[in-house]
């Protein structure tokens, strides 16, 4: 049996310790009534926010954090998540696992791939 997902792939950079009530994140907060800012516990592009705010993502997160952090990172995405989860949960090797998506050659898409050949899924398409 082949099971084959489909769809994007990214890397969440989660960042901590980071303090929700000082005034660094309230001015980039988009509960704060900044249209183009950080949404809490949302999802939000590094190019997205440099676009609209102008300004470089990595100073942005400095002047939130206070310091120049390195963040924890994830896998993330819709079916590259469902796929690791598939090998996680069956009890023998008798599925194979394939990837069709997006990717990309850089730091993270090399990230991306090394996390997911731990999990023996196939990245050729």
């Amino acid at each position: 049996m082949r099971i084959n997902g489909l769809g994007c792939s990214l890397v969440d950079n989660i960042y901590s310790p980071i303090d929700f009530g000082s005034d660094a994140y309230k001015k980039w907060s988009r509960e704060n009534n900044n249209r183009t800012g950080i949404i809490t516990g949302g999802l939000i592009f590094g190019e997205d926010l440099e676009k609209s705010s102008g300004r470089k993502y990595k100073d942005i997160l400095n002047e939130i954090t206070g310091k120049n952090l390195s963040p924890d990172k994830n896998v993330g995405g819709p079916a590259v998540v469902a796929l690791i989860n598939i090998v996680q949960m069956i009890e023998e090797n008798k599925i194979s696992i394939g990837f069709f998506g997006a990717r990309a050659d850089d730091e993270n898409g090399r990230y991306i791939a090394e996390k997911l050949g731990l999990f023996d899924i196939d990245l050729s398409g």
